[in-house]
């Protein structure tokens, strides 16, 4: 279905007005500002609307406003800087449009917004920058708020471009974003990820396998594909390579050793020399079959070889549908940690049958829940209330139930990795809640104590054990999370695990800057927050609770 509105989100000074004006006049659609149609409506500037019935109320304006504005199409909407915070603002005009956050940094916005300099035309519209430390009341406001902006369907960074070229690459991309959207309409798509390099969808559905077939000769004909999996996925990769050889696709096919210790340089140097005999090219398909481990080293071997080729997710376990086959993270582990060599590198697409979960053991489902509640708990307290009313049949592998919450857990991830490509925002580093301590617990353990998502419930615990700690998450919040864990029969704690490896190991996190490692925590159930200056007691004593 085609959208034909364009929504522009962001921080203030980011360029909404301006890009939009420009851009309704290269679409030839209408403009509307959501600030200018209040103050029309109100006759007052949006200061004295502030100041008379207080930042409440006028959300409740503005939310009236987008209602009226999404009943018109062929426009282009510059929002109000706190608009997009509204969750029945968002979906409304997710509805009824594409989002398009447009971003900046600081020192950008600093200087934008009137730097050192008094603007008072700045103040009069923007009480919520009001502050004789603009610099700080920035960091302080845009930090709130990163998180919400990112649930765009793609973001587009502005500091050193033009206002014609931040609109030319709006609208390249809203023309690929259409072109994408029709074509994936009937592809059961829980979501489109949208990057600077192209787009591609999650496809979600119960008994779908089949299908992988027609979706490859729909975006790519005659192409050769190359599916590895490990011992443990043979049977679906298999049946994949039936089903693609009846449509005259051409297949090869690689098995590993199925285990997180086969995810290394020897495992990628085996499957180079693989290709290179079978003389792959460019133009060809790599496909993974299986877990994280298969789709993890795959998705690198496809991103290093001859510079880049072709690539496709397919999961089949509720672990790598939830996480790793989204995002395009690929790695490799070395014996001083897990994923310490990758790269990003996106899949055409990713397609995950539910069905398949029906065939995995009790443990690793257990283990794949773990990540769907964390996207609940850094991002959605419905879903995590959905989760909690749903919990029998979710266990049961209820058809209906299961499908639409993986669903609606992958839509957020999708939205996080569109929004923060490569993790320069700050706000792709949110999917790392419970991962900080989780890996760390693997490395200690070798990979062979816990599965993933037993080791990243563990980890949660703690950083919520650091946000009740701090003040920020309640006693009945962490409480909260613990019982929502438990529900679902996933370790809250750990024995024989030594103290001393996993504190060694947090020190090659991947989240440190400038040596502080960056804690994903929560402040609230669905919402979550970054913290650098964490104390190494409080990290010691999050430690001793989960490590027993």
């Amino acid at each position: 279905m085609e959208k034909t509105n364009i929504f522009l989100t962001g921080f203030s000074g980011t360029g909404k007005s301006t890009v939009g004006r420009h851009l309704s006049k290269m679409l030839g659609w209408t403009f509307v500002d959501t600030d200018m149609r209040i103050e029309q409506q109100k006759g007052t500037s949006i200061s004295n609307i502030f100041e008379e019935i207080g930042e409440k109320d006028f959300r409740k304006i503005e939310s009236a406003i987008i209602g009226q504005v999404c009943n018109a199409q062929y426009q282009v909407v510059a929002t109000g800087g706190g608009l997009v915070l509204s969750e029945y603002n968002r979906r409304l005009m997710s509805e009824n449009g594409i989002l398009v956050c447009l971003e900046a940094g600081v020192e950008t916005l600093f200087s934008r917004l009137g730097g050192t300099k008094p603007n008072t035309k700045n103040k009069e519209i923007r009480p919520l920058l009001e502050s004789s430390d603009l610099k700080s009341k920035i960091i302080d406001l845009k930090s709130e708020r990163q998180f919400v902006y990112s649930m765009s369907d793609y973001t587009v960074h502005t500091d050193d471009l033009t206002v014609d070229e931040v609109s030319t690459i709006i609208y390249r991309n809203w023309k690929h974003f259409q072109k994408k959207n029709v074509l994936y309409s009937s592809w059961d798509a829980a979501g489109l990820v949208n990057t600077s390099e192209t787009s591609y969808p999650v496809c979600v559905g119960w008994g779908i396998l089949d299908t992988i077939s027609e979706k490859i000769n729909s975006v790519y004909n005659n192409s050769v594909v190359y599916l590895i999996t490990d011992s443990g996925a043979n049977k679906y990769a298999r049946r994949v390579q039936a089903e693609l050889e009846l449509a005259n696709i051409r297949t090869h096919l690689f098995v590993m050793e199925a285990g997180e210790k086969y995810k290394t340089l020897n495992t990628v140097s085996m499957i180079y020399d693989w290709l290179a005999e079978l003389k792959a090219e460019r133009s060809h398909i790599v496909m993974a079959i299986g877990g994280g481990v298969v789709g993890d080293l795959a998705g690198f071997v496809a991103a290093t070889y001859l510079r880049g080729i072709k690539f496709i997710q397919v999961p089949t376990t509720l672990l790598a549908i939830m996480d790793s086959s989204i995002g395009g993270k690929t790695g490799v582990d070395l014996d001083s940690g897990k994923n310490l060599v990758g790269a990003f590198y996106q899949p055409i697409f990713v397609l995950s049958d539910v069905e398949v979960l029906t065939t995995l053991p009790q443990r690793q489902l257990v283990s794949g829940w773990a990540e769907a509640l964390k996207h609940g708990l850094i991002r959605d307290e419905g879903l995590i209330d959905e989760f909690e009313k749903n919990v029998k049949g979710v266990l049961n592998l209820d058809k209906e139930i299961t499908t639409e919450l993986i669903k609606r857990s992958l839509n957020i991830k999708a939205k996080v990795v569109s929004s923060d490509e490569h993790e320069l925002l700050g706000t792709r580093i949110m999917l790392n809640y419970g991962h900080t301590i989780g890996h760390a617990i693997e490395t200690a353990g070798q990979y062979e104590k816990l599965l993933h998502g037993e080791a990243v419930s563990i980890g949660m615990m703690a950083a919520g054990y650091i946000s009740n700690a701090l003040g920020i998450l309640t006693a009945a919040q962490f409480e909260r999370q613990k019982s929502l864990l438990q529900m679902y029969g996933l370790p809250v704690n750990v024995e024989g695990i030594n103290f001393t490896d996993v504190k060694n190991a947090m020190l090659l996190d991947k989240k440190t800057l400038d040596g502080s490692i960056r804690w994903v925590l929560l402040d609230d159930i669905g919402h979550s927050i970054v913290k650098s200056d964490v104390s190494e007691k409080l990290i010691i004593e999050a430690l001793n609770s989960v490590i027993l």
